[in-house]
């Protein structure tokens, strides 16, 4: 029997959620001394407005290739 269970979030409940998955990564990579930086439309909306480009629901992180 297939059961799913389908939840709709909203667009701002993404963002939320990456902004979580976010704050552990760099909780993570602090802990460890792993540099990160964000990256494309996740830098530009950090710079601009201050979170997200309101389009946007997912974040661009680099990290050297060392760390």
């Amino acid at each position: 029997m297939n059961h799913q269970l389908l939840i709709e979030i909203s667009h701002k409940e993404i963002q939320e959620l990456a902004l979580g998955a976010l704050k552990s990564y760099a909780s993570f990579c602090d802990k460890y001394y792993l540099r990160y930086f964000l990256a494309g439309g996740s830098l530009i909306g950090a710079i601009r407005n201050n979170g997200f480009i309101s389009w946007d629901d997912e974040i661009g992180i680099r990290m050297p290739r060392r760390d």
